[in-house]
């Protein structure tokens, strides 16, 4: 049995040939044109297949009721026609992916025909990098929820994205021009996100919205529409932050008298073509406020055009953000090979014998090191704005030549910085060892002068002492005269007892006057001492002065020199 099973495996394989692949436990399934050719895969396929739509056209109209990826091999060539019959490809299914096709021509009877229609209640659907023309909705999003939208082109449609009774779904880098009604239609849709489009040429409206709240709308351009965007009633509490407002007829329509609208996030808000404000401070924010209505404001609008890319590093995606009069073009980032800098370089371009601005916002994390800034080869130093552990805004003016901006977090200047940081408190601790060296000369030429007094009073003492001495073997004699005399005499022993006496308060002055000479010989010993002392540490804080100062002159003349090298590899 099980022989005959993969009997049957073989058969299939060999009848398919080419058209199926299996790789795991997933198929692979390649289409190419011919009478409902995608229906049909989409029929033979399991969820989490993938099937491969090759170029052609394919009349028909197709639903997607499995979990699969549907792939075209070219968005321009490979063309799903919906014949104008009702929706082109319906999604009632949640982990659909749609990428890389035209779908064009829906049904234009029933109001909600579509290029693309996605069902009540699915998720997590993927639309991405297609052309959706010539239909009544190009996609259609029927509540539903978390799905993706991106990089998608539709045009020339009655409606270009309507989302109804939809929450959570993303919007992004979308271009939605030249469509009849609006642009992007919101029907009782709450948080939503749209980010990143390009809305243009529509009429009325580049967005709608109606019913709808708690809305996210950021970094859009939306110019020459008949409306820039356009309120319903009970619309509110949207943000709108970081959109330029580009030559609408009207940039926002009418308001209705609910729930404001916010137009600014963290200080700043939107660029409006038409605001007149001045920007005396140069931040890169207006002034004063635009007035949109007699009810909202764009209380920081921008003077320049927002823009913003991402870039990859490390498994990381950083944000890069430019307001700038200029036109901002050929972006780009790189590492250099030899110096290890972050590189960031983009043309800012405008009329010839003016000047444009640049405030520019990068992640702290992201180019960490300080700032070299070129225009055209040539430093210019910013202003910084705003530095925070999270990211730096800074701020340039710069006259319009050939325009080639570039932003070079160096490593070599952040241990210049350092250098020079450490060389301002070894200077510091230099002036403090020099001014305690001075303090101690002083004190040294006062111990000198006090020396020499000591040592005039103990030559003084030492002649005092030695007449002394004479004086006492003197009368030491005399004594031993009288001693003699009195035995000789044969004195009264009343007379020997005073004698005695005498010699005896004779002795006692001379001890007391002995061990006065000696507590001052003992004193000028330990002055003597101390003044060694004294005079070793004054030799030994010269021997330090003089290494400290050699030391400051090798590493100046070290970094210096390096800092020109690598300024100088830079160059090159």
């Amino acid at each position: 049995m099980a022989f005959f099973a993969i009997l049957c495996l073989l058969s299939t394989l060999t009848l398919i040939g080419d058209r199926l692949s299996v790789r795991g436990n997933q198929v692979e399934i390649h289409v190419y044109p011919g009478p409902s050719a995608i229906q049909n895969a989409i029929n033979n396929a399991s969820s989490g297949d993938t099937i491969i739509v090759h170029a052609g056209v394919y009349t028909e109209n197709i639903r997607v009721n499995k979990s699969v990826s549907l792939i075209g091999e070219n968005a321009y060539s490979t063309i799903i026609d919906g014949n104008r019959t009702g929706n082109v490809v319906t999604i009632d299914v949640s982990g659909v992916k749609l990428e890389n096709f035209t779908i064009k021509n829906s049904g234009i009877t029933a109001a909600s025909d579509s290029g693309i229609f996605i069902v009540i209640n699915t998720d997590n659907n993927s639309i991405l990098n297609n052309v959706i023309i010539n239909n009544t909705h190009g996609i259609f999003v029927n509540s539903a929820y978390n799905n993706l939208i991106s990089h998608n082109l539709i045009a020339n449609n009655t409606h270009g994205v309507t989302l109804s009774g939809s929450y959570g779904n993303l919007l992004s880098s979308n271009v939605i021009n030249s469509n009849r009604e609006e642009g992007i239609f919101l029907s009782i849709s709450n948080n939503n996100m749209i980010l990143n489009n390009t809305v243009a040429f529509n009429r009325p409206a580049g967005m709608r919205l109606l019913s709808s709240l708690r809305n996210n709308v950021s970094s859009n351009t939306v110019m020459y529409n008949q409306n820039g965007v356009f309120f319903g009633l009970g619309s509110g509490n949207n943000t709108f932050y970081h959109n330029n407002f580009i030559m609408n007829d009207l940039d926002v329509g009418p308001p209705d008298t609910g729930p404001l609208n916010f137009w600014s996030f963290k200080a700043e808000g939107n660029h409006w073509s038409n605001y007149t404000g001045v920007d005396l401070n140069r931040d890169g924010i207006g002034d004063s406020p635009k007035i949109i209505d007699s009810v909202n404001v764009d209380d920081y609008p921008l003077m320049g055009v927002f823009f913003e890319w991402q870039i990859a590093l490390d498994h990381r995606l950083y944000n890069v953000a430019i307001i700038s009069n200029s036109t901002i073009s050929d972006f780009g980032f790189r590492i250099g090979t030899e110096t290890g800098n972050a590189i960031l370089s983009f043309k800012a371009t405008g009329e010839n014998a003016t000047y444009g601005f640049c405030r520019v916002k990068i992640a702290a994390d992201f180019m960490d090191y300080p700032y070299i800034v070129l225009v055209d080869g040539e430093e210019v130093i910013p202003t910084v704005i705003n530095a925070t552990s999270t990211y730096v805004i800074s701020y340039l003016v710069y006259a319009h030549k050939n325009g080639t901006i570039t932003i070079i977090s160096s490593k070599t200047l952040h241990l210049y910085l350092i250098l020079q940081e450490n060389l301002h408190e070894l200077n510091a601790t230099y002036y403090q060892l020099l001014s305690n060296y001075t303090i101690l000369q002083t004190s040294f030429y006062d111990l000198n002068q006090s020396y020499g007094t000591i040592l005039e009073n103990y030559a003084k003492l030492q002649d005092n002492f030695s007449n002394l001495n004479k004086t006492y073997y003197t009368l030491l004699n005399d004594y031993n005269k009288l001693r003699l005399d009195f035995d000789a005499l044969e004195l009264s022993n009343q007379a020997l007892i005073y004698l005695n006496q005498s010699y005896y308060y004779l002795n006692i002055s001379y001890n007391a006057l002995l061990n006065s000479f000696n507590l001052l010989n003992s004193s000028y010993q330990a002055y003597l001492n101390a003044y060694s002392v004294q005079a070793q540490n004054n030799r030994n804080m010269a021997y330090i002065f003089t290494a400290i100062a050699a030391t400051i002159i090798v590493t100046t003349v070290y970094f210096s020199k390096r800092a020109h090298t690598n300024s100088t590899t830079k160059q090159r």
